[in-house]
């Protein structure tokens, strides 16, 4: 939206709505707080939907006010392109969950959006910001939502934290992606993104990993092998978390044996094309007869595992293979000369 003194002047007046109307909702909840208690959700929406048109008699917002709510983003719209959010909390605490980040939902019309925010205890309160000087955080439920915390400061906002305005973000082809990157420069040991795809679904239903196909079975564990090779190292604590969280939460897969799938049956020795390699981890076995799928799995992760598309496959390899082998005891060194040769061939 071009700025011009009009606009100016039409979001002044509509702070000084906003204003009045959360003046009116707190001196009204002193003496029927018990009301406001008992009336949350689309009530509370329509109780303040109610008391905004009230406050907009002789404005120039008078009958340009409508009630969306439902599915629609945000609750109220003002005169076409101003928006108001309604939420609330039950709690002490001025924080909740707010919308999807990607606001599939939103009226295209609205450029710029308030937030009121109601604490439904005593004393309730009722607090209004813009919008995005609320969103402190982002929280994965079915997706990446907004972290809505109305004590935050415009230096408090996930916005501040990525360095890109609210307008810049909701209009980004893969807002997801954004927020990826700045997570990512985040995560401690043992730590990783789940939500990692641009439209990503969480699994509804939980599957035990013995009773998938053999096919689907050998892809799961083949694919943790790439995307955590600290399970082909020599044990560790907590050297499976990051495995039994990622099953669960990408495929809904739990399994109660994770530690032996990777671990158990002991050494092998293993020959090709003359050469012979000793004393080999079990598990490499799988790898030794899945390898064309591996490697197909090992370079399709490449940008999962490196952050990166730049770089040739030989490169990825070499980078997994050392990944792999930080334990330079000589049963990994010669797991390192299979994997090599098995591999780069």
């Amino acid at each position: 939206m071009t700025i011009t003194n009009s606009n100016i002047v039409s979001l002044n007046n509509l702070k000084l709505l906003l204003n009045n109307t959360v003046n009116f909702l707190n001196n009204d909840a002193i003496y029927r707080e018990e009301f406001y208690k008992n009336n949350s959700g689309i009530k509370l929406e329509e109780i303040i939907f109610d008391t905004l048109k009230h406050q907009a008699i002789k404005t120039q917002f008078n009958n340009k006010i409508k009630l969306i709510s439902g599915l629609k983003f945000p609750d109220i719209v003002i005169d076409t392109i101003y928006g108001l959010e309604v939420k609330s909390s039950q709690s002490e605490r001025l924080e909740t969950t707010g919308n999807s980040i990607v606001e599939t939902n939103r009226d295209q019309k609205v450029e710029h959006i308030f937030l009121l925010f109601c604490k439904l205890v005593s004393p309730i309160t009722f607090i209004c910001k813009p919008y995005q000087d609320c969103l402190t955080d982002i929280r994965v439920t079915h997706s990446p939502r907004y972290i809505i915390n109305m004590n935050s400061n415009i230096n408090d906002t996930i916005f501040t934290k990525i360095n890109i305005s609210y307008d810049e973000f909701r209009n980004l082809k893969y807002p997801v992606e954004k927020i990826k990157e700045y997570y990512k420069k985040q995560l401690g040991d043992n730590e990783y993104l789940w939500w990692l795809d641009k439209n990503k679904t969480a699994p509804i239903k939980l599957i035990d990993l013995t009773k998938s196909t053999i096919h689907k079975y050998t892809e799961y564990i083949l694919t943790c092998i790439v995307l955590f090779p600290e399970i082909l190292g020599k044990s560790a604590k907590n050297k499976y978390k990051r495995v039994i969280n990622y099953l669960l939460s990408e495929f809904g897969i739990i399994s109660s044996n994770i530690r032996d799938i990777f671990s158990a049956g002991g050494k092998f020795d293993y020959t090709i094309n003359g050469y012979n390699f000793i004393n080999i981890p079990r598990v490499y076995r799988l790898i030794i007869s899945n390898i064309k799928i591996f490697k197909k799995i090992l370079l399709q992760n490449k940008s999962y595992v490196y952050n990166m598309q730049d770089i040739s496959n030989n490169e990825v390899i070499l980078k997994w293979i050392d990944k792999v082998c930080v334990d330079q005891s000589n049963i990994y060194k010669e797991a390192q000369k299979l994997l090599n040769y098995l591999l780069l061939l």
